[in-house]
């Protein structure tokens, strides 16, 4: 089938393949995925070696959050931001009637200038304060966000 001379070259082949796959899904910085991926490409043999040896080093498996890279940009997700502020939420409340979450002070203080509807669907939804109930799962990730990305804090 094939001739034995080729089985050394498929096995390399294949392990630079797993290779850099391993590096495009893991957790490193862009400027890292790509200069792993154009090493292990352009010198399979010697990327591969050099790969196997520093790869699995801890400084490379550290989460985003914590490398160092002038290229990382620290943000928060849009789903843990409240909707008028804009800022994380700390007491997320949900609108019963249109699904939307809010900072509850933030919404309290909205009806407390007699805005009884909805800040986002505007006039045509009217909501009091009976509509909002707390919002259990997203307090639970914002807790979570906030826990793991110390910087968020001041957000």
């Amino acid at each position: 089938m094939f001739p034995a001379a080729t089985y050394p070259g498929l096995i390399i082949f294949i392990l630079d393949v797993i290779a850099i796959f391993k590096v495009l899904n893991s957790n490193r910085s862009v400027t890292s995925r790509f200069l792993w991926t154009i090493l292990l490409f352009l010198f399979p043999v010697l990327g591969l070696f050099i790969y196997i040896l520093f790869a699995g080093r801890r400084l490379h498996q550290q989460s985003p959050s914590s490398a160092a890279s002038p290229f990382y940009i620290e943000e928060v997700p849009d789903y843990l931001l409240d909707k008028i502020t804009f800022s994380i939420m700390r007491d997320p409340v949900i609108s019963i009637k249109s699904g939307i979450s809010y900072e509850r002070k933030t919404l309290l203080e909205h009806f407390s200038y007699g805005r009884m509807f909805d800040p986002v669907c505007g006039a045509q939804m009217p909501l009091t304060k009976d509509d909002i109930i707390p919002n259990r799962a997203l307090k639970e990730a914002c807790d979570d966000f906030l826990a793991k990305n110390k910087w968020a804090e001041d957000e």
